[in-house]
């Protein structure tokens, strides 16, 4: 059946002058993560003119609507275009046996591959009798193995528990319940719960005529799959539809954060700039409106963005110069509110016209400074790729992720000492010696620790040279706070490896601000710390980070163990490559397989370096012979896979890597020098033997090193 020749005894849809008397029209489906075009969602426009004789029967026109759906898809797929096309389709409809019947037909007609891409989608249950109806229509469709979709859910009545028993392929976010995100509605977290709980169930969610790119961003960080609407690309017909797939580009705010790996991603971030632009979105309108007064206006602080980065420690090195822009563009936003009730008031209607213009221009200005701090936080810098790789993270004093440690033996003094911090530092005690070594070793370390001197059964000043004495917590300040006040015990305490010595009684705002000081002073000298650790070119670890590194894990494989491998890489013919694309081309190329390698080492322990010039070398600990071996192939595959362009290689029309592979069992007597003379060999093996490759060395060989 095709959509040319279908009939019904209800309605007869055949061409009416040689034309067909409907057409499809066609809505791209984004991919939020893939920034690509996956999908379509499909309406049907008549191509009459208004009064002219249209279809009655909604049977009659769903039923085209398939047959054409299936035409336009094998039409595709012969040119070797596999995307989803989703139908709305009247649930009185889908519930029709002829209805079932003919689909079914059509279904045969079209070929069985072709039904794979055919999705039916029906809107929410918003009665009992229709909840019955849907899974009647579930069976049915089930049988003949055509997708089904739920539409506009968070409108009608049906309770997410019913979910699972529908065999739902995916879920339409409505488009009232994402406007509840853009208008600060409480409920706006029954968006999250929807898209959590869809995904538990292992439903597709897709958000309904999405209009805002960064609530785009917001739903895609909750899980969200997919989304259409003005955001993604407004409705098409068919040859323009075609064109769109081949020249779409994703939204710069989605490609930006679907390269955010996961666990670097913020949403609290998202969350107070969603609220954030709210916030101004509704004064701008009541501004304009004239329901605005002008205290509503006086009050910058009532849009608290600036103080939540603060607050959350957020305003560091890197963001301080956006924060204060940021501030600076929101003040001026409120200026313009004042000026356009200012005029109001005057009842100059003209100025007051070109101040509203003035107003949306600021707004414009305060969401491209928001922008560019959302790129100084979560974009993938080189600092953030060697942070990533050393397992440390950036310091964010003063929130959420400040840590105290206060000892003393005394419970009034830490509940007095614990008071002067707000609530988003974390603050632990032990009040007694051993108790504080034992929390000061334990993750996550503190930041600092608060520590007193006269103790029953260990003085504060042994308590601070075992501190300073274990490589694992040596670089944690101690501010002594005591009662003693000589100048001889103040001495004793810098000699004991004190920052900071604190008398009593004391001063909480005092302690407080010395506190901050030593945070600062530690904030920075991590990050130098960081920065010495990275390689300048790629971001990741240089070679002196890595044989720091090889000797710690080496030392911990022969105290547990375990087995500690060694990858070498290095880029083939790159000599060849910077002489023929030139030296900064060379310096890019580095760059990507540096983040390619980054991105494919899975492990937290996993460590990737540049070694020196075009070479890499990765440190896998608790890697066997199969682990090392299943690496390898994966990152010469991942490097294929970017394809640079490479004329000068005899070895492929691509940049290729070799890779040398040693895996081994420290022993008492070898060391870690011979396990990275064994991945030379290895990957001098790999290049003699045609590149392009891995080699490893025989594991019997490898095994000497376990005899020394």
């Amino acid at each position: 059946m095709s959509s040319k020749d279908f009939k019904t005894s209800d309605a007869v849809l055949q061409p009416s002058d040689r034309q067909e008397p409907f057409k499809l029209l066609f809505q791209p489906l984004a991919d939020l993560r893939l920034g690509r075009i996956i999908g379509s969602e499909v309406s049907t426009a008549s191509r009459y003119t208004a009064g002219a004789d249209f279809p009655a029967q909604q049977f009659a026109i769903d039923c085209w609507s398939v047959g054409a759906a299936l035409e336009r898809l094998s039409a595709w797929q012969r040119t070797g275009l596999e995307i989803e096309l989703c139908l709305w389709i009247e649930l009185d409809s889908l519930i029709n046996p002829r209805f079932a019947e003919a689909l079914q037909d059509s279904l045969n007609t079209a070929g069985e591959h072709i039904r794979n891409y055919l999705v039916l989608a029906v809107q929410e249950p918003s009665t009992q009798d229709q909840l019955i109806k849907l899974r009647a229509a579930a069976g049915h469709l089930q049988n003949s193995k055509v997708k089904l979709s739920l539409r506009d859910f968070g409108e009608g009545k049906l309770c997410a528990s019913q979910l699972s028993s529908l065999n739902i392929h995916s879920l339409g976010i409505s488009p009232a319940l994402i406007s509840k995100i853009l208008m600060g509605d409480e409920d706006w977290r029954l968006v999250e719960a929807i898209i959590k709980m869809a995904g538990a169930l292992g439903i597709r969610t897709q958000a309904q005529e999405l209009r805002r790119a960064d609530t785009g961003v917001l739903l895609m960080r909750w899980g969200c799959h997919h989304a259409y609407g003005p955001a993604v690309s407004e409705l098409l017909p068919d040859e323009a539809f075609e064109a769109c797939l081949r020249s779409y580009q994703a939204n710069p705010l989605w490609e930006r954060w679907s390269r955010i790996p996961w666990e670097k991603e913020d949403l609290a971030l998202l969350e107070a700039r969603e609220q954030h632009l709210a916030r101004i979105d509704r004064l701008i309108g009541e501004v304009q409106e004239g329901s605005a007064q002008v205290s509503d206006v006086d009050d910058a602080m009532k849009c608290p963005l600036s103080r939540w980065l603060r607050r959350r420690g957020k305003m560091n090195p890197q963001t301080f110069s956006q924060t204060i822009h940021l501030e600076d563009l929101h003040r001026q936003l409120h200026d313009c509110c004042g000026r356009v009730l200012t005029l109001r008031g005057q009842e100059q209607d003209s100025e007051q016209q070109q101040a509203i213009c003035n107003l949306q221009e600021k707004r414009d200005e305060f969401i491209h400074g928001l922008e560019e701090m959302e790129k100084a936080l979560v974009t993938k810098s080189p600092t953030d790729v060697g942070i990533a790789q050393t397992g440390k993270h950036p310091p964010q004093y003063g929130g959420t992720e400040t840590r105290l440690l206060i000892v003393d033996d005394n419970h009034a003094n830490i509940e007095l000492l614990a008071s002067a911090f707000p609530e988003d530092y974390t603050v632990s005690f032990a009040t007694g010696g051993h108790t504080a070594l034992q929390r000061a070793a334990t993750e996550p370390l503190p930041d600092l620790i608060l520590l007193d001197i006269l103790m029953p059964d260990m003085d504060g000043f042994e308590v601070c040279r075992q501190l300073k004495n274990d490589p694992k917590t040596r670089d944690i300040p101690i501010l002594f706070v005591s009662a003693k006040q000589q100048p001889h015990d103040l001495v004793s305490g810098f000699r004991a490896g004190g920052a900071d010595y604190i008398t009593k009684p004391f001063d909480l705002s005092v302690v407080r601000a010395r506190v901050d000081v030593h945070l600062k002073l530690k904030q920075r000298t991590d990050l130098l710390a960081t920065e010495a650790s990275l390689d300048g070119l790629t971001g990741i670890a240089n070679r002196r980070s890595f044989d720091r590194t090889l000797l710690s894990e080496w030392e911990r494989a022969r105290r547990d163990q375990t087995s500690l491998a060694v990858l070498m890489l290095d880029v083939d013919h790159f000599k060849n490559y910077n002489d023929y694309y030139g030296h900064s081309a060379g310096d890019l190329c580095l760059r990507k397989i540096a983040r390619t390698l980054s991105d494919n080492l899975m492990r937290p322990g996993d460590l990737v370096a540049r070694y020196g010039g075009e070479e890499f070398a990765m440190l896998l600990p608790g890697t066997d012979q199969r682990g090392v071996v299943e690496v390898a192939e994966r990152l010469l595959n991942a490097i294929r896979e970017i394809e640079i362009p490479h004329r000068s290689s005899s070895t492929a029309a691509h940049v290729t890597a070799s890779i040398g592979c040693a895996v081994t069992h420290p022993g008492n007597h070898a060391s870690s020098t011979e396990l990275m003379t064994i991945a030379d060999k290895a990957l001098y093996r790999a290049k003699v033997n045609g590149r392009n490759q891995y080699q490893t060395i025989d594991p019997a060989l490898s095994d000497q090193l376990s005899t020394g």
